[in-house]
């Protein structure tokens, strides 16, 4: 096929209004972008090269993922999203007061008029989650003429923004692993994919958890925090906690722990007693912080209330259902029993699919290929680090620098909860992609730590 027929195809393909819209936005996120490389690239010197490359990168990653689904999959959440907000913009243009209806309150007060409108996949707008993400694509959809393409590219330049924050966060201060962080920041397959292949959650909660980790660790180097600074982690937060509540629940555990550790690198006499009172004080924090997250959506007016090991239970079955539909590569875990033996069974069997599987006999499929690879890739690396520090050394190496310790927390306890749910490969690397640069990211940290310290003895 020559450039003209490639040209028509996807003319047919992503539709005649984006062959000049989506031209249009590209251009003007690489003005948008211009504007931000001197900011984005501040103490990071030769640097700018990779900055557009990299962003050049995302925006061909994000038009070759959304024919690439086009194409081969024809079904599962980007579609039902990409669904969602078309049947929105069909809906606004045909009576701009519905359509302001469905963007600006809950379901629950929409007229019988609007609400037949749920049939024709509306129903993406009834969850907080997943209503946040069709409502901002929905925004967009309308800005940009119609444009579906256009308003993705918006979405993988937004996690493309979060990915480069993050990654000149950790390069200022380890200048020595700069190609190291472009790698498991920048260029981890499955992440790439991910985030810039449409309207989905993936490339927001990316984007926040970036920017919470960023101004997160920023807060506690500065000597006077101002109310801005801790109002920037406040929103992260909360961002995150609205799209992706399990997300939210992870930063917090991997923030009490990451206080625990720095306070112990601030106060090193302190006696045990005050430490373990510490603790303690954090444990609180942690319980009171889940507790209004929970108040807090109630109060936004979820259906139902909020239960982890519900909407553990409810992904479950939805995960089952939509591999059986699909035939799709499933997977099984060790079930908890409800006993400590067994739940320390589950959570390594969890932790083990997510990171390190499909194994190359699971591959079943021609598209969970590049998966096995990627995961044979991180158990080769984790193997390899485990294996040069030693049992010996491990745990004074991890606990030598907090940031290690916030980043493992963090992606461990991602990894059980959706190595638990998820039951096939295909949603597992989707769910995955938002943890795997922050696990990789926290041993390529830890080897280095390992070697400096080795260095110095």
């Amino acid at each position: 096929m020559g450039f003209t027929g490639l040209f028509i195809l996807l003319g047919a393909l992503i539709g005649r209004q984006d062959l000049w819209i989506v031209p249009l936005t590209v251009i003007g996120l690489i003005l948008f972008a211009y504007t931000q490389k001197e900011r984005m690239t501040e103490n990071l010197p030769n640097s700018m090269k990779l900055f557009f490359g990299v962003f050049a990168f995302r925006i061909i990653a994000c038009i070759f993922s959304i024919c690439l689904f086009q194409f081969y999959f024809q079904r599962g959440d980007i579609f039902a999203y990409h669904k969602a907000i078309i049947t929105f913009r069909e809906v606004f243009w045909a009576n701009p007061i519905d359509g302001l209806t469905i963007l600006t309150t809950p379901p629950r007060s929409w007229s019988a008029d609007v609400i037949v409108y749920f049939d024709k996949g509306l129903v993406y707008f009834q969850s907080l989650p997943t209503g946040i993400v069709v409502r901002f694509g929905g925004i967009l959809i309308l800005l940009l003429g119609g444009s579906f393409l256009a308003s993705s590219l918006v979405f993988a330049t937004l996690a493309f923004f979060g990915g480069w924050i993050l990654f000149r966060y950790f390069s200022i201060r380890f200048p020595n692993l700069q190609r190291e962080l472009a790698v498991t920041i920048l260029f981890v397959p499955s992440t790439v994919l991910w985030v810039s292949s449409g309207i989905i959650k993936e490339p927001l909660v990316f984007l926040g958890v970036s920017l919470f980790i960023v101004q997160f660790f920023t807060l506690f180097e500065k000597q006077k925090a101002s109310v801005k600074d801790k109002m920037k982690v406040l929103f992260g937060f909360i961002f995150v906690m609205l799209v992706k509540f399990y997300v939210a629940i992870a930063l917090l555990f991997a923030s009490a722990a990451f206080c625990i550790l720095r306070f112990k690198e601030l106060k090193p006499r302190k006696n045990s007693l005050t430490i373990v009172l510490f603790i303690g004080f954090m444990a609180l924090i942690v319980g009171a912080g889940a507790y209004s997250m929970h108040k807090f959506y109630v109060w936004l007016g979820r259906e139902t209330q909020i239960s982890l090991i519900k909407d553990i239970e409810k992904s479950k079955k939805y995960n089952i259902q939509k591999s059986k539909g699909s035939g799709g590569s499933t997977y099984s875990v060790v079930n908890w029993d409800g006993t400590v033996v067994g739940f320390f069974f589950s959570v390594a069997s969890s932790i083990n699919v997510t990171l390190f599987r499909p194994y190359i006999w699971e591959s079943k499929k021609i598209t969970i290929v590049p998966a096995f690879v990627e995961s044979l890739i991180t158990l080769l690396f984790t193997v390899f680090v485990l294996f040069k520090i030693t049992s010996r050394r491990f745990f004074s190496t991890l606990f030598s620098d907090s940031h290690i310790v916030f980043l493992l927390v963090f992606s461990i306890i991602v990894a059980i909860i959706i190595g638990y749910t998820s039951l096939n490969f295909g949603t597992l690397s989707r769910y995955k992609s938002t943890i795997l640069p922050f696990y990789l990211t926290a041993l390529v940290i830890l080897y280095n730590k390992f070697n400096r310290i080795k260095l110095d003895t």
